[in-house]
């Protein structure tokens, strides 16, 4: 059995601090970027389950990271974080013969990062699951020169995009002028994305006086689909030149989507 972590954290105190200059539009009197934490935690195991027979591995990690751009307030810092697991099987199943099986899931949020110009409260906060299996992967090796593996998997991602401040009830207005963007993010929405693959492959090696030849013919087939939700707070948003109104945009709520499946073969 082999086990190991790791850790590696940057506090506020251990990031040196910029030059401050005034900053006439921004949140703060003076710009300065802000850390407030940085943290990274990672541990893995792996081993025999059954002797010459059965191994795992399992893997796991942590990440928090806090910051604040120049010019913005430093009580709402972009907060990113994610974690990671992953756990596989390889199994022995006789000496010619060997699967593996693995899962691998993901947890993140991944805020936009406010600046001098989109305030917290115009941001939108990105939250997702992305879990993926290989359900097995078959390798068979029927001599010294020829082998056959099949696979099969599955990879979805599902994501969530919100206004940081959970409040979607307010429009988004941009300042052409300045670029200053307050209210409501613009947009709003989500994203699920799903693909099921399987396939198999068959390799042979052949020698001979004239030269050394690698064959290889397989098929994969593959089912893909996606959804998108589309979503303005308050279903309109402004945009201002300066002082005055210059465009509005509209639209209902929009949801897209597709689906695929294909098949193809190789030599």
């Amino acid at each position: 059995f082999l086990y190991d972590a790791s850790y590696y954290g940057q506090p506020s105190r251990f990031t040196s601090q910029p030059v401050r200059l005034p900053v006439p539009r921004g949140s703060q009197p003076t710009s300065g970027y802000e850390r407030a934490e940085y943290r990274d935690f990672t541990t893995n195991l792996g081993g025999p389950l059954v002797r010459d027979r059965l191994w795992f591995f399992a893997g796991y990690q942590y990440v928090r990271d806090s910051d604040s751009q120049p010019g913005t307030d430093p009580r709402f810092p972009r907060v990113y974080k994610q974690d990671k697991l992953f756990a596989k099987l390889t199994w022995r199943l006789s000496p010619g013969l060997q699967l593996m099986q693995s899962v691998h899931q993901e947890f993140w949020s991944n805020p936009d990062r406010p600046t001098l110009v989109t305030p917290f409260e115009a941001t939108a906060q990105h939250r997702a699951s992305i879990p993926s299996i290989t359900f097995g992967q078959l390798m068979h090796t029927l001599s010294d020169r020829t082998l056959w593996e099949a696979r099969v998997g599955r990879f979805v991602s599902l994501r969530d995009d919100e206004p940081s401040t959970g409040n979607g009830t307010i429009a988004n207005r941009l300042d052409r002028a300045t670029g200053t963007s307050s209210g409501a993010p613009p947009q709003i929405g989500g994203t699920d994305l799903f693909r099921t693959t399987a396939k198999a492959m068959l390799t042979h090696y052949q020698s001979t006086t004239l030269a050394d030849h690698h064959w290889k013919a397989g098929m994969q087939t593959e089912i893909a689909e996606h959804t998108q939700a589309q979503v303005i707070p308050t279903g309109v948003r402004f945009v201002d030149n300066g002082d005055q109104p210059f465009q509005s945009v509209s639209r209902v709520p929009a949801v897209n989507g597709g689906k695929s499946i294909t098949l193809s073969t190789f030599a």
